[in-house]
């Protein structure tokens, strides 16, 4: 196997300086294997310097490429730093779970399944005064020829139904399960 010597020497003594090959990006990406915008990417990296536009001295690209992957390969793995990670992910999880615990306590956070049973009885309720509006609505009709008279009692209902949704008392709700803001809005006096 031939070596590559920077400096041949004649039978004089003198030295002579190595012929310099050029190569381009496609010739470095085919011998190493790799994209031609690897090749980009260690060239702005600063890993191999470009000897004029789209050329680069073989032996000196291929030597700083060999030294740059020695070292990623040579360079010990850091198994601190990975557990100094790990130790801190832990340990922020466990502050959060501590801050929802204290906030849950606190009644400042419901679960999932909670906040669904709470607004679906709402939901229900509301559901139930949109539907009831026909009922409501249907003696007014045959007996009263005033069609603005009509208008408002309609209009009462609906902003009563509606009202509901806008003083919603979720304190009251959770606190007595439901049972004690359901008289409250049927007797108009929920607190707002």
């Amino acid at each position: 196997m031939a070596t590559i010597a920077p400096n041949i020497q004649q039978k004089t003594g003198k030295t002579k300086p190595a012929k310099t090959d050029f190569v381009d990006t496609d010739y470095q990406a085919k011998i190493l294997g790799v994209t031609k915008r690897r090749i980009a990417q260690f060239k702005e990296e600063k890993i191999i310097i470009p000897a004029a536009r789209g050329l680069y001295d073989r032996d000196t690209a291929l030597a700083s490429l060999f030294a740059w992957y020695r070292e990623r390969v040579d360079k010990p793995s850091r198994p601190k730093d990975a557990m100094e990670y790990e130790k801190l992910r832990v340990m922020t999880a466990k502050a959060e779970r501590e801050e929802m615990r204290v906030m849950q306590e606190k009644g400042e956070l419901h679960h999932t399944e909670d906040m669904a049973a709470i607004f679906g009885a709402i939901f229900s309720r509301v559901h139930a005064g949109l539907e009831s509006l026909p009922l409501g609505i249907a003696p007014l009709l045959t007996d009263n020829p005033d069609a603005m008279d009509i208008a408002a009692k309609i209009k009462a209902h609906l902003n009563k139904t509606l009202y509901e949704m806008t003083i919603f008392d979720f304190d009251l709700f959770v606190e007595t399960g439901g049972k004690a803001y359901v008289s409250a809005v049927e007797a108009d006096n929920v607190p707002s």
